[in-house]
This record gives structure tokens, sequence and C-alpha cells, in this order.
């Protein structure tokens, strides 16, 4: 529950952009759980696409391995996060309403703009706390 509760948390400053990476997992079972759930929601979102190649596979996998086995920092735990809100968002929007991928293009939009106002939160923050 509280893995859920801290997820859920995250996302919600992810999405109003106001996220600036503390608290992200910075142990590996933290940074599996959250690896599991972003192939998990990409490989399903993929699979309804009908386009679920060894290449996207590989790709997916190559991103867990790097931030599991190597860099665990703020900026690629919250880009790996906002593809599991963005992946999530979409795969509800394509249950619910039936519409194609290619026709929400707004959330795709929504995953950019998360992603650029988290990297500017997150070097805004390092360069408050860090004196030169």
């Amino acid at each position: 529950m509280r893995l859920l509760s801290a997820l859920l948390h995250h996302a919600w400053l992810a999405i109003t952009l106001k996220h600036h990476g503390v608290g992200m997992p910075t142990q590996p079972m933290g940074a599996i759980a959250l690896v599991s759930l972003y192939i998990a929601l990409l490989l399903t979102n993929i699979n309804m696409q009908h386009t679920l190649t060894i290449e996207s596979v590989v790709g997916i996998l190559f991103v867990a391995q790097f931030y599991i086995f190597s860099l665990r920092n703020r900026i690629v735990g919250l880009i790996i996060l906002i593809g599991i809100i963005a992946n999530a968002l979409i795969l509800c929007a394509q249950w619910l309403t039936d519409i194609p991928q290619q026709q929400l293009f707004l959330i795709t939009l929504l995953e950019y703009v998360m992603i650029f106002s988290a990297m500017l939160n997150v070097i805004k923050d390092l360069m408050s706390t860090n004196h030169y």
C-alpha cells in the first residue's frame, strides 16, 4: 500500500509539473519495482498496437538494466515515472473509449511537457542546493 501511495504522490507531482526528483528510488528493490511497472505498461501498450518487435523489447530491457544496475539518479527515475503515467493514461483511454493511439497525441505532448519540466526542476533544485 505504501508503494501505491508513493507512486500516486509522485505521479501527481509530475502531472502538476512540480516534481524535482527528490524521493525517487535509489535502492535496488525500489528501482526494480518502478522499472517492472514501466516494462509491464509499455509492453501492454506496444502489444495493443500490434507493433511488438525484438528491437523494442531489447530497447526496453536496456533502459531497465541501465536504471537498476548503474544510474539511479533523479532524472532517469523521473523519466521512467513519467513513462508510467503516460502509458497508463494511454491504456485507460484506449480501453475506455476505443480511440486509437495515433489520436491520443495530447497525452504524448503532456509526456514531453512533464519530462521538460522535470528536467528544469531537477536542475533548478541542484543549482539552489549546491553552492559554487
